[in-house]
């Protein structure tokens, strides 16, 4: 197939966009594929760089879990090095951009202060305890930057924001060990990460196909019975119609057969219209990393979340959340007896912010 590309350039967008140089450029040496020297220079150089900072992250990820576990704190390295591994057993083919720790809500204050000690400034120092509570409430993660390596952990506390998704999944729950070339790695647990890799894919839309093809390769050994265990273990996790968008798209996107009595358990009417915003999405030619705010692909994403899961219960769970900013809580702090005000004020401190930054765009 590689060998019908009339655009190498757009093909290199496509590449980048999607961060999978390394996969790409591994296939392309694979099979052959004689590639015009500029882009094949420059994916060999993305790809030399991306297994450079693999190794890097692989190391730090080990020297962060030591720290934590001995400090007695609660923790999992939430996809990255790990799924590498699981999925393609070799670190160097998932382009990652940063590791993801988790631990406890309750734990985060420790765990901070702990990356504080370890050389990452802490995200979170500015607020008060009484913001802090709120932001532990609302969002389920924080960033910490190296000021030297540019290295940055995403602490999490949670793996959704949703509270009804993913119920008894967390860094207290079953996981599983994973050995690297620098030590092993603890991280969730098979089933559930096949759950919670459906359910993130499926929040984003799909608009990287990374997430799919890390999820593909994590799948290849599976048989069909084991693909239906699976899908079926995600409803308890209520992230059956993500898997089912999920193995939707891995059979038409990376060819994987299913018979048609198990597709047309996946087939169902919104199954298939949130399939078609994905595909829609993909196709989309905006040329951000990510699907800029206000285009089709991020309605069709914001829409999309209300459906993720059967039921009323998630759709006005998500409505909360979508009304429901961190930012206007940091940025307008108000004593706890007002704050049933946010939701009246979601509107005026949204345009407030818009307005702000409009203005410092036209002063640049």
């Amino acid at each position: 197939m590689a060998k019908q590309v009339g655009d190498w350039a757009r093909f290199d967008l496509v590449v980048r966009r999607n961060r999978i140089s390394p996969l790409a450029h591994h296939a392309l040496v694979e099979a052959g594929v004689a590639v015009p020297a500029p882009v094949g220079q420059e994916l060999s150089r993305r790809a030399l760089a991306a297994a450079r900072k693999s190794l890097t992250m692989a190391r730090e990820s080990i020297i962060l879990q030591r720290a934590f576990e001995r400090a007695g704190l609660p923790v999992m390295v939430l996809k990255g090095i790990p799924l590498a591994i699981l999925a393609y057993g070799d670190l160097t083919l998932k382009e990652s951009c940063d590791v993801d720790l988790l631990t406890t809500p309750e734990m985060v204050p420790k765990a901070a202060a702990l990356l504080v000690e370890l050389g990452y400034p802490n995200g979170l120092a500015h607020l008060d305890p009484t913001q802090l509570e709120a932001y532990l409430r609302l969002t389920k993660e924080a960033p910490f930057t190296h000021p030297v390596t540019g290295l940055t952990v995403d602490l999490h506390w949670g793996v959704t924001d949703n509270r009804h998704l993913m119920r008894g999944v967390g860094a207290t729950g079953p996981t599983q060990n994973v050995a690297t070339q620098v030590g092993v790695l603890h991280t969730i647990a098979a089933d559930e990460l096949f759950a919670y890799l459906c359910l993130h894919g499926a929040v984003h839309n799909w608009s990287r196909l990374k997430w799919l093809a890390d999820l593909g390769a994590l799948l290849a050994p599976c048989d069909e019975a084991e693909l239906k265990r699976l899908w079926e273990k995600s409803h308890a996790y209520g992230a059956g119609r993500a898997a089912s968008v999920a193995l939707l798209l891995y059979h038409r996107l990376l060819g994987r057969p299913l018979n048609e009595e198990f597709l047309s358990l996946l087939k169902d009417p919104m199954t298939r219209r949130i399939e078609g915003g994905v595909l829609a999405g993909l196709g989309y030619r905006s040329g951000a990393a990510e699907h800029l705010q206000y285009t089709p692909p991020w309605i069709r994403t914001m829409m999309a979340q209300f459906v993720l899961t059967k039921g009323l219960i998630h759709a006005i769970e998500h409505a909360r959340l979508m009304w429901t900013s961190p930012i206007d809580r940091l940025e307008t702090p108000l004593p706890a007896r007002f704050e049933f005000l946010y939701p009246v004020l979601r509107i005026p401190l949204w345009l407030s912010r818009k307005g702000r930054n409009m203005a410092k765009h036209l002063q640049d």
